[in-house]
């Protein structure tokens, strides 16, 4: 049997007063993250783990009162331990170097550049200094 591991959020969309992000960006990051282990996998000089089960998330439409005792409410990944070296160093150097496909880019870039901020400010954007 090969070596496995599992990644578990902590954020459980289903705890009675979450405060977390919405159920629609985690269900964005998890397919975001699926993405992109299917095709570092493909790539032979990063020794990324191959993903076997992901869990996209669900949220219960019941009020939450209670808290749950299943994991539907929380991201979880089984990944198979990846064969080779665990050099962390190593692989962060090969990543950063990385130059991913174009569709990949142009499918994931924009959203996820742009994801987390407002349309507008609360408060007026002015120069600090004459140019």
């Amino acid at each position: 049997m090969p070596d496995m591991a599992a990644r578990l959020a902590r954020g459980h969309v289903n705890l009675p007063d979450f405060d977390g992000l919405t159920i629609e960006i985690q269900a964005e990051e998890v397919c975001f993250e699926i993405a992109v282990y299917n095709f570092l996998r493909r790539e032979t000089e990063i020794l990324a783990s191959r993903l076997l089960y992901p869990c996209v998330l669900v949220q219960y439409q019941e009020p939450k009162l209670v808290i749950p005792r299943d994991l539907s409410g929380r991201q979880l990944f089984v990944f198979e331990s990846s064969e080779g070296e665990n050099d962390l160093a190593y692989i962060h150097a090969v990543l950063f170097s990385y130059d991913p496909p174009n569709k990949f880019g142009a499918e994931y870039f924009l959203d996820r550049l742009f994801q987390f901020k407002s349309e507008s400010l609360s408060i007026a954007v002015v120069p600090t200094r004459e140019f």
